[in-house]
């Protein structure tokens, strides 16, 4: 019994010890194994942690450098723009504080200069100014003069600023003609705040660079001397992807964790690095740690073991080990599947934001020419099926508008370039569809592109009723005689149609820039009472309305009509909208009304005036008031008449001819009694009435006593223009001849007081009448306007 008691002992005892020592080894195995997976795990995790930080820190970076590229873009082109326009005196005379103003909400950049065509320096933000000084040796305003119109200069120190930085700069150049360099300057110290936030060690870095490698911006700043040139923080070749990351070596030897980003807005690529060892050092410690701890727990474990080869409840041991690895084990298990549920949830939700936008989302591979993914609302705009999308890619092509399909026959690579695509395309119910589809490439995964494509039919719709309804605008502006124009209160932009630059003068395609250009073509007079008017529609629902005179560059004047009222536009901003309008025809008009109301009215007063000498006159030399209606009737006939010669003629006179064919007029039956001859006279209107009733006066007397109150009788009418020593003068003989012998009237009566008084006293003209010779003569002499001249033209005679 003892024996086999202690044979069982022993063979509990060395199964024991066999045991023990096995369990030894695979506690010591299984440690070193879960040591070793999780340091590898600790490893990666960490490294990927420095890239990550890396990769933020550039594309912060990258952001954040596009922008001031963009800021630096917009500003030199709006001084070029205005230099072209405006010419470099303005710009860098009056118009320079404008641009100043742009550059006080931008801190990021330093300064801004413009250079002329020789590189010397006209304008500049620094304060204080720098004295005249050359940049015409300069790399960057050499390549600019050859050709180059827009060029990123590498970091440099500035000669007056004392600080390090890199230039934007543009060149300015009109029909072809090299007129000077714009440059806009961004200080190194604005990088500073993303330097500072990659806490990873003194040797982390960032900076910018050009295609060529050359150092754009860089920090930690160069102390001493130029900046390293290539290879300082991404080697040659490096910087062809548009992303990426890669491990690297400072100038000092360390090895650095380099993620770069190229920028889609300028040639540049921008570089975060930080230090590997300073990245690992954490892991590198925590190692450390659990090689000193799995050192110390092998000893414990060993020790354990020795002592547990010797008792039984080394197996209660291993079973508490074994439990304890199970609960780890189930909590690993537990975590795995939550990971599983939380993707699963993420693809749900995807699928319900897809499906709730009512843009298709598509997913695809432009050089397998095949689409991964697409959202359900294709088939809402589309009215085919996803799944044949997915076998057959020309599926979406074939809805396309055959008009449109030749413009898309290489869709797939104008994606990939990342051109947006604008096209129609035919649902199955016959209705077109305008879409806009834009595609973008998917990060990490080389040669896919997602994108959106949405339906822009009521947005072009829109946007076409929008362009009719502004022609529709210019025709009826045009055909009234009107300009319109729109003036930005806050930045003071002008805008107008040709027809204003037409009305001031100015080349049809001449631009008014500001209201005070429009302010200054006003007339001096006006000026000042339009501008106060002007400013009323400075406000929403503000109105201007006034009429103006405008000088025009030749000197011409012209009145315009202009009205205006203050709109608040969708983005707040109030604007001036009005037009304007030539009426200078209208005012001439207007004046010549007035002036033929002046005139007429005093054109009434003499007929009245000469109605009533008549009148008086006729009383004195007749003997009863049946002879007076007779004679006074005749006289107001007659003077009527010649009013009638005045009015055809617009008050500009009448032509002697006139005078004598209408007075002949009563007396057509005896034209061959009658004969005038002599040129083209045009007698000024203040004659005309005086010497039409001077002409009655003589046909009526010859016709009751003279050559035409006998058939044989005859009268011969001559005139001609002399010029003498006191100008021009008329001279008219009046010749009778055949009638009855004439006789010297007993007493003066109307005829006689005319010629002899009236014609003398209001023409200054010398009559002379004789009455021997067989027939009656009268010799007018009167004097001609100076600017009168005799007419060209034939002469004129009763015989023609």
């Amino acid at each position: 019994m003892k024996i086999r008691r202690f044979r069982s002992a022993e063979r509990f005892a060395s199964a024991a010890q066999v045991w023990l020592l096995g369990a030894v080894i695979a506690v010591v195995a299984v440690a070193v194994a879960f040591f070793a997976l999780g340091g590898y795990r600790d490893y990666d995790v960490t490294l990927e942690k420095g890239w990550s930080e890396a990769e933020t820190t550039a594309h912060v970076l990258a952001e954040q450098a596009s922008r001031m590229i963009e800021i630096s873009e917009i500003l030199t082109a709006e001084v070029a723009d205005a230099a072209i326009r405006d010419g470099l005196d303005h710009v860098t005379g009056p118009g320079w504080p404008r641009f100043l103003d742009r550059l006080e909400p931008v801190p990021q950049i330093g300064s801004l200069w413009v250079l002329d065509a020789e590189g010397n320096v006209l304008a500049s933000s620094f304060r204080p100014v720098p004295p005249a000084a050359s940049f015409a040796d300069s790399d960057y305003f050499q390549r600019l003069h050859s050709g180059t119109r827009v060029l990123i200069s590498p970091l440099m120190f500035g000669q007056f600023s004392r600080v390090w930085f890199f230039g934007y700069n543009r060149a300015i150049v009109k029909d072809g003609a090299f007129l000077g360099v714009v440059q806009v300057s961004i200080h190194a110290d604005h990088f500073k705040s993303f330097f500072e936030r990659l806490t990873l060690g003194p040797d982390a870095a960032i900076g910018i660079y050009d295609n060529d490698g050359a150092v754009v911006m860089r920090w930690p700043l160069p102390e001493n001397g130029a900046p390293t040139g290539p290879g300082h923080l991404l080697p040659p070749g490096a910087m062809q992807a548009a992303a990426g990351r890669l491990e690297s070596t400072s100038p000092a030897g360390v090895p650095l964790l380099v993620a770069y980003r190229r920028l889609d807005r300028a040639p540049l690529v921008v570089a975060a690095a930080v230090s590997k060892d300073d990245v690992l050092a954490p892991f590198r410690t925590r190692l450390a740690w659990g090689v000193m701890l799995l050192g110390i727990g092998g000893v414990i474990v060993s020790v354990l073991g020795a002592v547990a080869f010797g008792t039984a409840r080394r197996e209660r041991a291993a079973q508490v080990m074994e439990r304890a690895a199970a609960r780890k084990l189930a909590a690993t298990l537990a975590d795995r599947n939550h990971l599983v549920q939380s993707l699963q949830e993420s693809e749900r939700r995807f699928e319900q934001i897809a499906a709730a936008i009512g843009d298709v989302f598509w997913i695809a591979e432009p050089e397998a020419r095949r689409f991964i993914y697409v959202s359900p609302a294709y088939v809402r705009l589309w009215g085919r099926s996803a799944e044949a999308l997915y076998h057959d890619a020309n599926e979406w092509s074939a809805a396309v508008h055959p008009d449109d399909r030749e413009r898309l026959r290489d869709s797939w690579s104008m994606i990939a370039a990342g051109r947006d695509l604008q096209y129609r395309i035919i649902h199955p119910d016959g209705s077109i569809r305008w879409i806009r589809d834009h595609g973008f490439p998917v990060a990490d995964v080389p040669g896919r592109f997602a994108g959106i494509a949405a339906d822009v039919t009521d947005l072009v719709a829109a946007e076409a009723a929008e362009r009719a309804e502004s022609a529709r605008m210019r025709v009826a502006l045009r055909a009234g005689g009107l300009a319109a124009f729109a003036l930005d209160v806050v930045d003071g932009g002008f805008v107008h149609d040709p027809a204003l630059a037409e009305m001031l003068g100015l080349p049809a395609d001449a631009r008014i820039a500001t209201e005070a250009d429009f302010i200054a073509a006003i007339h001096p007079e006006d000026r000042d009472r339009c501008a106060a008017e002007f400013r009323k529609a400075f406000t929403p629902g503000g109105l201007f309305r006034a009429e103006f005179r405008v000088v025009r560059p030749d000197g011409q004047t012209r009145w315009l009509i202009g009205a205006a009222e203050g709109v608040r536009n969708a983005a707040g901003i109030v604007q001036a909208v009005g037009f304007t309008g030539d009426i200078t025809e209208r005012k001439l008009a207007h004046d010549r009304q007035a002036l033929l109301i002046r005139e007429l009215h005093h054109r009434v007063k003499n007929i009245l005036s000469v109605a009533q000498a008549i009148a008086g006159i006729s009383l004195r030399s007749v003997r009863s008031l049946e002879e007076f209606r007779e004679v006074f009737s005749e006289r107001l006939v007659a003077l009527g008449r010649t009013h009638s010669l005045l009015i055809d003629s617009g008050w500009a006179g009448a032509q002697l001819s006139d005078l004598f064919r209408l007075e002949f007029e009563p007396y057509a039956d005896r034209a061959h009694q009658l004969h005038f001859d002599g040129p083209q006279v045009l007698m000024p209107p203040g004659t005309v009435v005086t010497f039409g009733l001077a002409v009655h006066e003589l046909v009526t007397n010859s016709a009751k006593y003279g050559a035409l109150s006998v058939p044989d009788g005859r009268i011969d009418v001559t005139w001609r223009v002399e010029a003498g020593a006191s100008g021009r003068r008329l001279r008219i003989d009046w010749v009778e001849t055949g009638g009855q012998p004439p006789a010297a009237p007993k007493h003066a009566g109307f005829g006689t007081q005319l010629l002899q008084k009236i014609l003398p006293g209001q023409l200054r003209a010398e009559v002379k009448v004789d009455y021997s010779g067989g027939g009656l003569r009268v010799a007018i002499d009167a004097p001609l306007p100076a600017e009168g001249a005799p007419d060209p033209s034939p002469p004129v005679s009763s015989a023609a």
